[in-house]
């Protein structure tokens, strides 16, 4: 299956090699069958994108899923460290401090996963809205090209 990019570069080619249109010194003369095929696999390869782009948000749920589920744990190892240190007050000091420890670390390694997951979306949200915006552009820049009509075109 070809890549948007790999589409779109084919239809640049495809308007950088077109030969000129007679008596004009812009219009150019294009096939209508290729440019059109073109667009059709900008358009299937389109939802490709879009499933990449839901499979990495399922991927930084089951990060943040696991990210809450080891800071569970380690809540959990905090809660009954501290249970069995309880026996006098020095231990007890103790103990909350180690838990307070633990939670701050797991919740810093929850912070970390959390933004190193939103910015990977981000990117790759950021990405498709490029990759779409660019085959938007050329389409709307072929659609011009078949929609113009010189004056005097036929007449």
């Amino acid at each position: 299956m070809e890549t948007i990019d790999k589409l779109l570069s084919e239809l640049e080619t495809e308007v950088m090699r077109a030969k000129r249109a007679a008596f004009s010194a812009s219009d150019v003369v294009l096939n209508k069958s290729r440019l059109l095929e073109l667009i059709s696999g900008i358009r299937n390869n389109m939802p490709q994108a879009i499933k990449e782009a839901n499979q990495i948000i399922d991927q930084r749920d089951n990060y943040i899923a696991n990210a809450q589920n080891f800071a569970g744990s380690i809540v959990q190892d905090a809660q009954n460290q501290a249970a069995q240190l309880v026996a006098t007050d020095a231990i007890t000091q103790q103990a909350s401090a180690a838990a307070a420890a633990k939670i701050d670390e797991a919740e810093r390694y929850c912070d970390a996963m959390y933004m190193q997951v939103n910015s990977r979306a981000i990117a790759t949200y950021q990405m498709i809205e490029k990759t779409l915006m660019e085959a938007l552009e050329a389409t709307r820049q072929n659609l011009q090209e078949f929609n113009y009509n010189p004056q005097g075109a036929g007449q």
